[in-house]
C-alpha cells in the first residue's frame, strides 16, 4: 500500500489496526512478529514455538469493521503504478509489463473480511505453557545481549480481501481510457473496467488469494515468571500494567513486515 502517510492508514490506525505495506497471503492470527517499529520480523505461527498442553484457539470469521475511509490517497505516475505492480502481484496475479500512466490512482480492497482470536482467549492459552528458547530463531532474541530490546507482538485480527480496486481519475475522458486499460494489462489477473464518469475508470482485479491487508497485534511480555498479553503504548510500558485494552499501534504509515 501507500509509502507514506495516507488517509486510510490513519483512519486504520485510529480503530487499532496497523495497515500492511506489502500485503501476503501468509499473515494470519496467532502469528508471533518481532521488533518495535516498522520494518518488523514475521517469524511465523506462534503455535510453532509454543509448548503447552492447552489447544490454541481457533480465528473466527466476521463482517469487518465500518470504516468511513478505506480508500488510499491517490498517487500519480510512476509510483502508483510501482505500487499496483506489488499489489497485484500479491493477490496472485502476474506482472507482466510496466505502463506509462499520468492518472491519478487510489487503493482500495472490495469486501474484506475480518479473521480474529479473542485477545482474552490468547491470554487463556498462554497460562499454561512456555515458548521454546532452543529455537534457533528465538534464541537469537531470548539472548542476555538482545532480551532487554526484544518485543514479541501476536496477531489477534486480520482484515483480508480478494479483490482489489484501483480508481482511476483524470482531466479527460480519453486520458483515463487509455490509462484504465494500461493498468488491466498490467498482470495476467482477471481485471474488469468500470466507467464511473468522464474523468474517472475503476479498475477491478480478482486475485486468486485472499490477502491480509492489516491487522491488531498485542505485545506478548514476560510478567512475574509468566507470559501473559500486555499493553504496548509508551505509557503501558513504563507502568509496567499487566493486561491492557490497547493493542500495539506502529505508526501512522504502513507497516513492512520482513520475512524469513
Amino acid at each position: 500500500m501507500p509509502l507514506c502517510q495516507d488517509r486510510a492508514a490513519k483512519e486504520l490506525n485510529e480503530k487499532g489496526y496497523s495497515l500492511v505495506k506489502y500485503p501476503r497471503a501468509n499473515i494470519a492470527p496467532l502469528d508471533l512478529i518481532a521488533g518495535e517499529r516498522s520494518p518488523l520480523e514475521w517469524l511465523g505461527p506462534l503455535t510453532q514455538v509454543w509448548k503447552g498442553k492447552s489447544p490454541a484457539p481457533g480465528a473466527t470469521e466476521a463482517l469487518a469493521p465500518n470504516f468511513t475511509v478505506q480508500r488510499s490517497d491517490d498517487f500519480k505516475g510512476s509510483i502508483g503504478v510501482r505500487i499496483l505492480q506489488g499489489l497485484v502481484r500479491n493477490i496472485g496475479g502476474n506482472v507482466a509489463t510496466s505502463a506509462s500512466v499520468s492518472s491519478s490512482m487510489s487503493f482500495t480492497y472490495e469486501n474484506p473480511k475480518h479473521l480474529s482470536v479473542s485477545p482474552f482467549l490468547l491470554g487463556e492459552f498462554l497460562k499454561s505453557g512456555d515458548l521454546d528458547s532452543d529455537n534457533a530463531v528465538l534464541k537469537r532474541y531470548l539472548e542476555v545481549e538482545n532480551a532487554i530490546d526484544t518485543h514479541f507482538f501476536v496477531i489477534t485480527e486480520v482484515l483480508r480481501a480478494r479483490k482489489l480496486l484501483v480508481r482511476v481519475s483524470g482531466e479527460s475522458s480519453s486520458e483515463v481510457i487509455a490509462d484504465a486499460a494500461a493498468l488491466r494489462g498490467l498482470a495476467n489477473a482477471n481485471a474488469a473496467i468500470t466507467t464511473r464518469s468522464a474523468q474517472e475508470s475503476e479498475v477491478a482485479f480478482d486475485g486468486a488469494v485472499d490477502i491480509t491487508f492489516a491487522f491488531r497485534a498485542y505485545e506478548l511480555g514476560y510478567v512475574r515468571g509468566k507470559w501473559t498479553v500486555i499493553g504496548a503504548t509508551r505509557e503501558n510500558l513504563s507502568s509496567g500494567r499487566d493486561i491492557n485494552e490497547s493493542a500495539a499501534l506502529f505508526g501512522d504509515r504502513p507497516v513492512a513486515l520482513t520475512f524469513n
